[in-house]
């Protein structure tokens, strides 16, 4: 399950966005290539691999918005609660990770999305 906090801030917490979006398979024991591999193609769904060795407070509130919700796809969950309240974001942003999550939901990675707003 992944659980999105309203403030990205709350939940970006490493030193580069890669260390990021790499945190949770190196936690569930996944090799260094398939970590790798889940990892860019997570980032490469936004268009955010060109900012993997950025630090993650040096990115806008709306990368830290898509970079907060990318650091579950490597993982494969299968249910998202989102506690933010996404609908405020700017359309380009939310168009973006809607396709990007349809595309999970379709091939069966995620089954379900729950959001509060």
């Amino acid at each position: 399950m992944g659980l999105v906090f309203q403030d990205p801030d709350d939940q970006v917490f490493s030193g580069t966005v890669w260390e990021d979006v790499s945190f949770g398979p190196r936690n569930l024991n996944m090799s260094e290539e398939e970590t790798e591999g889940v990892c860019r193609a997570a980032l490469g769904n936004v268009g955010m691999l060109e900012q993997r060795n950025r630090a993650p407070y040096h990115l806008s509130y709306g990368q830290n918005n898509e970079l907060q919700l990318q650091v579950y796809l490597p993982c494969a969950p299968t249910l998202f609660y989102w506690m933010s309240l996404w609908h405020s974001w700017i359309p380009q942003v939310r168009m973006r990770l809607l396709g990007c999550y349809k595309v999970c939901i379709i091939s069966g990675k995620l089954s379900a999305i729950y959001s509060r707003c």
